[in-house]
């Protein structure tokens, strides 16, 4: 939705034309890598015992580090996380995508796990 959104915007504004085709073309490599991403709804824990994790498609608990570039705001974090032996990812949480209290819990944990929030 963001990018047909953002697609939209490329092309209906003033700039010269191939001013807007550079932004509509950087849009859809931009959904393009997004499609490739993660395509399931994921859950994140953190346990005394081993750290963060996040579920995968297979329905396992994968151990992941979160990178101090995380940024966390009252309405939406960006968590950079990489997990072991694979590149690092960028996942988006917004408050309202949660069940009421659940983000705040995840924000406090972060911040607790050395995380600042912005």
């Amino acid at each position: 939705m963001i990018h047909a959104l953002a697609a939209m915007a490329a092309l209906h504004n003033s700039l010269p034309v191939i001013y807007q085709i550079v932004f509509f073309v950087t849009i859809l490599i931009s959904l393009f890598f997004y499609s490739r991403q993660m395509n399931y709804p994921f859950s994140i824990r953190f346990t005394t015992s081993l750290g963060w994790e996040i579920l995968n498609s297979e329905n396992i608990y994968q151990s992941v580090k979160i990178l101090p570039t995380t940024v966390l705001t009252r309405f939406f974090s960006i968590l950079h996380i990489e997990k072991l032996n694979e590149r690092k990812q960028t996942m988006l949480i917004l408050k309202d995508g949660m069940k009421q209290g659940d983000y705040r819990k995840l924000v406090i944990r972060l911040r607790i796990s050395g995380l600042e929030m912005d």
